[in-house]
C-alpha cells in the first residue's frame, strides 16, 4: 500500500537542505573518512593511558559510538568530553581528538587549547574555521571534512576517521574484520532505505509513519546507548519533536515505571525498542517482558532490529535506519529537516 512517503518527487522538493542526499552518501563518507585518517601523518606507537574525544552535539557522537563498540575490548578508557574543560586525568599520556565540524565551536576550541597546555597528543577533525587555522599554525595533525553540509550529516566521515585512529592504536584486534563487514551491511541498506524504495519494503519509512503524532522514548541494549541518543537528537533536529533515550538493563530499574503513571501523560508516548539478534539471551528476555508490560500503556511500540554479525555492523545498521527515519518523520510533518534556526540563535549569544 502506497503512503505519502512514496511520493518521491515531493520528498525531494520539501527536503530543501538536502538531508536525503547526504544520507545517500553515508557509505561514501565512511570510506572517505577512513582513508583520510589512515593517511594522517601522526605517530600513535607511544603508550597512552586514555583516548578522549572532545566535541559538542553531532561532533561528539562518533566518540560515543566508538566507546560503546569497544567497551569490552579496549585496554584503555575511551571518553567523550562535551564541555569547555577536559577531565582532570588528561595529560601527556592522553590521545585527544578534538572534533568540530564548523571548526568554530567555542567549547571544543577551549578543550583543544587545554589539551595542548597539558601536553596531549592531539588530532583535530574539522571542515575549516578556527580549528583548521590553529592546526596549521601549530602543526597539529588534522582530518579535513568536506564542507557544505549540516554538521550532523558529516557523522560518517567523523566516525570512520576516529575508528581508523583506534585501529592504528591497536585498541581492539577485531577492528579490521568488523569494519569490512560493516561497510558491506551499510552498502546493502543504502538501497533499502532510499526514498525510491516503497514504504512496504523500507524500514525507515515504516518507523517514521508509526512515530508520527507521538513523543518517542528510545531504548536498546548498552552497546546501542549512543545510537539511542543519536536517534533522540536526530528526532530533535530533523523532525523537530521532543524525545528521550536510555539503555538496558538500566531502563528495567526506572523507565518501566511509566507504566504506572497517569494515562494522560502516557498516551502520547511511543516506545522505540532497538533489538539485537546477537544480544545476550537473559537481556533479550527482559526486553520482551519490558515490552509486554508497556503494551497498551503507550500509544505504540516500534521495533528496529540490527543487521549483521559483528558489533559494529549492528550499531551502524541501526544508526542508518534511525537517521533516515528522523528525516522521513520531519518531511511527514511538512518541515525542512535541515533547518536549525533555534540552534543558530543560541550559538550567537
Amino acid at each position: 500500500m502506497e503512503t505519502v512517503l512514496d511520493e518521491v518527487g515531493k520528498l525531494y522538493d520539501h527536503d530543501k537542505g538536502g538531508m536525503l542526499k547526504s544520507l545517500r552518501s553515508f557509505p561514501q563518507g565512511l570510506r572517505e573518512g577512513s582513508e583520510a585518517s589512515e593517511a594522517l601523518e601522526v605517530c600513535l606507537k607511544r603508550r597512552y593511558n586514555a583516548f578522549v574525544i572532545a566535541g559538542m552535539g553531532s561532533s561528539a557522537i562518533g566518540g560515543q559510538i566508538l566507546s560503546d563498540w569497544l567497551l569490552g575490548d579496549s585496554p584503555i578508557p575511551i571518553l567523550v568530553s562535551r564541555e569547555y574543560h577536559l577531565p582532570g586525568f588528561v595529560d601527556e599520556k592522553t590521545l585527544l581528538i578534538a572534533v568540530s565540524y564548523s571548526g568554530n565551536t567555542e567549547e571544543t576550541l577551549s578543550a583543544l587549547e587545554e589539551g595542548l597546555r597539558r601536553g596531549c597528543q592531539v588530532v583535530t577533525i574539522t571542515s575549516g574555521g578556527v580549528m583548521e587555522r590553529l592546526s596549521a599554525e601549530r602543526g597539529i595533525p588534522m582530518v579535513k571534512l568536506p564542507g557544505g553540509m549540516q554538521p550532523r550529516a558529516s557523522l560518517p566521515w567523523q566516525l570512520s576517521a576516529i575508528i581508523k585512529l583506534a585501529w592504528r592504536m591497536g585498541l581492539s584486534q577485531s577492528v579490521g574484520d568488523e569494519w569490512e563487514e560493516a561497510l558491506g551491511v551499510i552498502d546493502t541498506l543504502r538501497n533499502e532505505l532510499a526514498p525510491e524504495t516503497p514504504t512496504r519494503l523500507n524500514r525507515a519509512k515504516e518507523a517514521a509513519l508509526a512515530l508520527k503524532g507521538t513523543i518517542p522514548f528510545i531504548f536498546g541494549p548498552r552497546i546501542f546507548e549512543g545510537i539511542a541518543y543519536r536517534f533522540r537528537t536526530q528526532l530533535n533536529e530533523n523532525s523537530k519533536v521532543p524525545a528521550s533515550s536510555g539503555s538496558f538493563p538500566e531502563g528495567f530499574h526506572n523507565a518501566v515505571m511509566i507504566r504506572e503513571g497517569v494515562e494522560e501523560l502516557r498516551r502520547p508516548l511511543s516506545l522505540v525498542l532497538i533489538r539485537d539478534p546477537e544480544g545476550e539471551g537473559r537481556l533479550e528476555r527482559k526486553v520482551d517482558a519490558f515490552k509486554s508490560l508497556l503494551e497498551r500503556r503507550v500509544s505504540r511500540i516500534v521495533e528496529i532490529t540490527a543487521s549483521g554479525r559483528g558489533k559494529l555492523s549492528r550499531i551502524l545498521s541501526v544508526l542508518y535506519v534511525c537517521d533516515y527515519a528522523s528525516v522521513y518523520l520531519g518531511l511527514l510533518y511538512g518541515l525542512d529537516p535541515s533547518s536549525t534556526d533555534s540552534i543558530k540563535t543560541l550559538k550567537g549569544l
